[in-house]
């Protein structure tokens, strides 16, 4: 299988006057194309400061993480910009859709950003979503899983080899959970190699592999 992430002896360490906290010991972690992981722990264990290097978001202080074979920690922003664009997308809990824009305007400039622009990709994402009919609808007039699903449009638009996901079901209804469950499992079969954290055990269930990250450090 090809090798889509690898991450290698990840420190983060925070400062707040004369006191450091350790966000990240050590952490490796590979991800090959087509696989459907969960990382949980508690709140506070680091998922959301790992899915930040892991994304080129923030540096690590020590290891280093490369994508598709090119390494994206520790270089300056316009190169981590690039291939964030090129070869990752990403579903946060908020700010994945820009108020101002329709759900397929959304969809658009996230692919010219990556040097893309293709209305037939959008089109048959958004009908795969079941959102063909709000492809021109504001966020602001989506329901709770629409906007979970546009913004899961948004971050496959580029066509990305990784999928990095935060807390992707944690507001929405049951139904709308496994919808998503399901349109992430579509991913993963496509050949895309989707990373999730989250604390839903059922989207846990439907991976295939489950880490877990406790005190900064993955437990065995």
């Amino acid at each position: 299988m090809t090798l889509v992430l690898a991450a290698s002896g990840l420190y983060k360490f925070y400062h707040s006057g004369d006191e450091e906290t350790a966000a990240l010991r050590g952490v490796d972690l590979s991800l090959e194309a087509g696989s459907f992981t969960a990382l949980m722990g508690p709140s506070g264990s680091g998922k959301s400061t790992l899915l930040a290097c892991l994304a080129g978001l923030d540096d690590p202080d020590g290891g280093s993480v490369s994508v598709c074979g090119d390494i994206i920690s520790r270089r300056p922003e316009p190169h981590r910009a690039r291939l964030r664009a090129r070869s990752i997308g990403m579903l946060m809990q908020n700010g994945n859709l820009l108020e101002h824009l329709s759900v397929t305007d959304n969809m658009r400039l996230q692919q010219l950003i990556a040097g893309k622009d293709s209305e037939k990709t959008r089109i048959d994402l958004l009908e795969r979503l079941g959102l063909g009919h709000r492809a021109h609808a504001l966020p602001s007039q989506l329901s709770g899983g629409e906007s979970a699903r546009a913004g899961l449009a948004v971050a496959l638009s580029p066509a990305p080899a990784l999928l990095i996901c935060d807390e992707p079901t944690a507001e929405v209804d049951a139904d709308a959970e496994q919808d998503i469950i399901g349109l992430l499992l579509q991913q993963s079969e496509r050949g895309v190699a989707v990373l999730v954290a989250t604390h839903s055990d059922l989207l846990a269930k439907a991976t295939g592999t489950v880490i877990r990250l406790d005190d900064g450090k993955i437990m065995p």
